[in-house]
């Protein structure tokens, strides 16, 4: 576990974050559509739909988020800015 911006995140949710050379992690901002949807909370990686985090295939890019999952809470689905 390590704590960022005050939220406890768990060492196995970093295995799609890239830190820079002071800690910081780093959004790789073309590979997850994520950073550009109105509901993404960026200083927890969490948003409406996945409000305990947001699942892997979604933040690294492999997947995206335009219809419902069974995993989520509601009906919010990826809505650009």
């Amino acid at each position: 576990m390590y704590t960022f911006a005050g939220v406890m995140i768990k060492q196995e949710d970093t295995s799609f974050v890239q830190l820079d050379g002071y800690g910081w992690e780093v959004y790789q901002r073309f590979s997850s559509i994520c950073t550009d949807c109105i509901h993404f909370k960026e200083h927890n990686r969490r948003c409406i739909a996945f409000p305990e985090g947001i699942p892997d295939e979604y933040l690294s890019g492999d997947a995206a988020h335009h219809t419902m999952d069974s995993r989520q809470v509601g009906s919010e689905v990826f809505t650009p800015f």
